[in-house]
């Protein structure tokens, strides 16, 4: 029986998505077994039996990021969203991917929406912190941080990144307190030690942090950063021997050429000093 225009349109239409969902799930399982090549392949039949099926478009932007295809990636994602408006990792991703390439005004856009749909993200405050941080935006930073840790007590990398912005504030208070958190949370981790020293130097508590970049060096004793730490407290306490010592070995280990000139100024200003 013939049938009108209408519902045949209607009845191709149908399994047509019904193809592209095959396809998409066929790319799902090349994905999940990491055939990216024969996944790319399946999401691109899928868009090829319904262009607007917005579950392919997302994949296979997943696909091109994997591949380094950045701006491939963030065509496949826009396309996502201007099929399906709301779609909470679309945008994600696309923040993701313009932070990673410095485009930090689209990327906060992209983190705002995404915290219009769901404020409840602790990523994408932490995010968001890094990119006020790199901007030097330190104030915007630690409210995005605070945020983050609100959400996410527990995360370490916040914690220290919130640490971080309140030094770059001379808070040096706010920064003792979730340096010492990050330390608890993430004990082997010697740069936050050394942090953690370095500001109870610079809040004159110098005994109780000369206690503390101990525990650094003597887990690694060639440490540059931390025998650095160690010469400024020595300098403050005004034991100008061991200062010396300390900032000549951090000269001999640094392997960057700022700790290493940092140390020879430290040096200079001893001997005009005596």
């Amino acid at each position: 029986m013939k049938i009108d225009s209408a519902e045949l349109q209607e009845k191709i239409g149908s399994l047509l998505r019904e193809v592209a969902d095959h396809y998409k799930d066929i790319g799902n399982l090349y994905y999940f077994n990491n055939e990216l090549k024969k996944a790319e392949i399946a999401y691109i039949k899928s868009i090829e039996a319904d262009k607007n099926y917005y579950k392919a478009h997302y994949n296979l932007g997943n696909i091109y990021y994997e591949n380094k295809e950045i701006e491939k990636a963030i065509q496949e994602w826009k396309k996502t969203i201007e099929i399906r408006p709301g779609h909470i990792k679309a945008h994600y991703n696309l923040a993701h991917a313009w932070q990673e390439n410095e485009n930090f005004k689209a990327a906060i856009a992209q983190y705002q929406e995404v915290l219009k749909i769901s404020d409840s993200y602790s990523e994408v405050y932490e995010n968001l912190g890094l990119i006020h941080y790199q901007m030097e935006n330190y104030e915007k930073a630690i409210n995005a941080f605070k945020k983050a840790h609100e959400l996410d007590s527990e995360n370490g990398d916040v914690c220290y990144n919130l640490a971080n912005a309140y030094y770059e504030m001379k808070d040096y208070k706010n920064a003792h307190v979730f340096y010492e958190k990050f330390t608890k949370i993430s004990p082997d981790e010697i740069q936050g030690i050394n942090n953690l020293a370095d500001t109870l130097m610079k809040l004159n508590k110098f005994k109780e942090a000369l206690k503390i970049i101990e525990i650094a060096i003597k887990d690694k004793p060639q440490y540059a950063a931390g025998l650095c730490t160690r010469g400024e407290i020595y300098k403050s306490l005004k034991d100008n021997e061991k200062a010396l010592k300390d900032f000549k070995e951090t000269m001999k280990l640094a392997k960057n050429k700022k700790l290493s000139s940092y140390a020879a100024k430290k040096i200079e200003d001893i001997k005009k000093n005596n």
